[in-house]
């Protein structure tokens, strides 16, 4: 599992990219957490508000 943690307001693509490296040939769960509010699904990456990340961390959901 990756976790790239942004503090900016808008997702970029180009955010993914350490990501991308880390997902090449590895079926891996990745994640952006950033200070927006949409969530997204860009390619294997999901994309996260921090809150939204944290609540589903703390139930659980991120790391079983």
């Amino acid at each position: 599992m990756a976790i790239e943690v942004k503090a900016a307001r808008e997702f970029r693509r180009e955010f993914k990219k350490g990501l991308d490296s880390f997902n090449a040939g590895t079926p891996a769960t990745s994640y952006v957490v950033y200070r927006g509010h949409r969530e997204l699904q860009v390619d294997q990456t999901r994309v996260l508000p921090v809150e939204v990340f944290l609540r589903r961390l703390h139930a659980g959901d991120i790391i079983g």
